[in-house]
């Protein structure tokens, strides 16, 4: 017999614990240490869970039986998200938001710390956007830092609260040069502006946190309230709780009321790459030491390497209760993708120019076996088949470009062309001409920005 009994929490920080006791069973023993967030209380002889586990418990003992002590203050499991207060969307966001946004900015604005796990192209940036204008609304935040786990993506988030708000957002040390580029600063730049944070969104790179003086004076702004909500995008490159970006991140989670960690792949590798974005929204609450012998595999030289994982039913159950999973299959109506192969027939000029090239190559057979770089050799084949002009300036056919010309003007919708050669490009501009096409080719300085130009027209 199990007996449960529902109290007051002892040791644990939840609502309601259930405090469960029963003969020693090596069974019963197992199936609790593989629970998030148990205590075994050795004065009284007894396991603490949270009391929403208890349903778990149940499940996976079905062959015992259980005595109840008590009600459970609500039925919810321990997975489910709460959800007790019901907001509408703040008034400065200009998009709408589609209803799985709206669905998950509940739970967001009911949750003080939340794990985003959205596959990309979902609209992460507009949900957590649509969250700190609410909390600045009720007047619970100030300011919204946003930290960049990739460098380069800083402006285009800065574009994204322009797109979203109207809002100008503050991106730490920028500055513009001669040309009226946007460029980003040395630390003097940033915290020159952190002394005077001029708009709501400021926004930063994580590398930013290896320098003390920055790492510093946002945790001041946080604990004098100026800096209330704290964004981390692309949470899985921001793993190393040992390096001074993660140990710079993880101090700042604790100073800051509202944490939210995004990624659309929080396990690359190894459980370990859970443990920063777990520890961020208190989700875990094991050092890195315990969460290493607990949730990994170890093998290899010396037994040091992390080879796999175990109590993976655990650490899904801590990331379930904490995160939200949105996959593009489960939410958007999309079309599947169709893949269509072509054979186009080369022109007869076409056909000869390929013929010579071949019997070139093949003359000089024993010279591309000995080649450092053989493949280069044999690109000259290829390269023919995408446009004459390209080796010589006596033919000009190209089938591939004559059918791109087709399918451009047949298509009803924005087309994007390919290729693995500016030459080819080159003349796929040419081709387009009429339909004025944007062009992005490896020529092109502040390729960031010239494709955030382009990409509406």
């Amino acid at each position: 017999m199990i007996t449960i009994k529902y109290d007051k929490p002892n040791k644990l920080a939840s609502m309601q614990s259930a405090f469960v006791s029963f003969p020693f069973n090596r069974q019963i023993v197992d199936t609790l240490r593989s629970m998030p967030e148990r205590v075994w209380i050795a004065k009284d002889k007894e396991w603490e869970i949270p009391f929403n586990l208890v349903s778990e418990l149940e499940k996976r003992l079905p062959n015992h039986k259980f005595k109840l002590i008590g009600e459970p203050i609500d039925n919810s499991s321990y997975t489910d998200k709460k959800v007790s207060e019901v907001y509408t969307l703040p008034k400065e966001l200009k998009t709408s938001l589609y209803d799985y946004q709206q669905e998950d900015y509940q739970i967001l604005m009911n949750n003080d710390k939340f794990l985003l796990l959205w596959q990309p192209g979902l609209g992460k940036t507009a949900e957590i956007i649509a969250v700190a204008l609410k909390r600045k609304e009720l007047g619970q935040i100030k300011h919204c830092l946003i930290v960049c786990g990739v460098n380069t993506i800083k402006y285009t988030l800065a574009e994204e609260v322009k797109k979203h708000t109207g809002m100008d957002a503050l991106v730490l040390g920028s500055r513009r040069n001669k040309r009226g580029m946007w460029n980003t600063q040395g630390t003097a730049e940033k915290l020159e502006d952190l002394e005077n944070l001029s708009e709501f969104f400021i926004i930063t790179n994580i590398e930013s946190l290896r320098n003390k003086e920055i790492k510093e004076k946002i945790k001041w702004h946080m604990d004098k309230g100026n800096i209330g909500m704290m964004v981390l995008d692309e949470a899985h490159h921001c793993k190393n709780s040992s390096s001074q970006q993660g140990r710079s991140i993880l101090l700042l989670a604790k100073h800051c009321p509202y944490v939210i960690a995004m990624t659309g792949t929080l396990l690359n590798n190894s459980p370990l790459d859970a443990y920063v974005p777990l520890k961020m929204v208190d989700g875990e609450k094991a050092n890195l030491s315990a969460f290493k012998t607990r949730y990994c595999v170890f093998g290899g030289y010396g037994n040091f390497c992390i080879t796999g994982a175990k109590n993976t039913d655990e650490l899904q159950m801590k990331l379930d209760k904490v995160s939200i999973r949105r996959l593009k299959k489960d939410v958007l109506s999309l079309p599947p993708k169709i893949y269509t192969n072509e054979l186009l027939e080369m022109g007869k000029g076409q056909s000869k120019l390929y013929s010579d090239v071949l019997q070139l190559i093949l003359q000089d057979i024993d010279k591309v076996e000995v080649s450092p770089d053989p493949l280069s050799m044999l690109i000259r084949l290829r390269q023919v088949t995408a446009d004459t002009s390209i080796i010589t300036d006596k033919i000009h056919e190209s089938v591939k470009l004559d059918r791109m010309v087709e399918i451009v003007e047949e298509s009803k919708e924005k087309v994007i062309v390919f290729s693995n050669w500016t030459s080819v490009t080159d003349r796929a501009v040419e081709r387009l001409a009429k339909f004025n096409p944007a062009v992005i080719t490896g020529k092109i300085k502040e390729f960031q920005n010239k494709f955030q130009t382009y990409k509406n027209k």
